[in-house]
């Protein structure tokens, strides 16, 4: 159920959504959605009470999600030639494919992560680098332990 509320000459909808819970909470999200959680049962007036309360704090971190979506970086690609960070450094993606690589295996060569794979398709390439990329980061983080 989506209500509003007037703030400071502005307009602030909000969307609600009822649970089985015991108490009434309000979360805002990039980029700057906000959500409320109520038990179920709980009137119209008491949730737009409770987040008229909150209101400043609400409209706070609201412009903060909104400055956090405007200066995060655009989501990774995971196709040949885009461009990844691992461990503090700009890489490229190279993929070399071919169906003898049963599973796919990351190497890297210089500024470049060379990917071997069966299949380029981007969801392939994608598991295969964030696989690679935990393990060895757990790896350099067990070194520097």
């Amino acid at each position: 159920m989506k209500l509003s509320f007037e703030h400071r000459s502005e307009t602030v909808e909000f969307t609600v959504s009822y649970r089985n819970r015991k108490t009434l909470g309000i979360e805002v999200r990039p980029p700057g959605i906000i959500r409320v959680a109520a038990p179920l049962g709980t009137s119209k007036d008491r949730i737009l009470s409770a987040v008229l309360g909150k209101a400043d704090w609400i409209l706070q971190k609201r412009d903060q999600m909104r400055i956090l979506s405007e200066n995060s970086p655009e989501p990774e690609t995971y196709k040949e030639g885009s461009g990844i960070q691992f461990l503090g450094k700009s890489r490229t993606i190279k993929i070399f494919e071919d169906p003898s690589f049963d599973i796919p295996a990351i190497r890297v060569e210089d500024e470049y992560i060379v990917v071997l794979t069966a299949s380029s398709h981007e969801a392939i390439v994608r598991n295969a680098v964030e696989k690679w990329r935990i393990q060895v980061t757990k790896q350099h983080l067990e070194n520097r332990i």
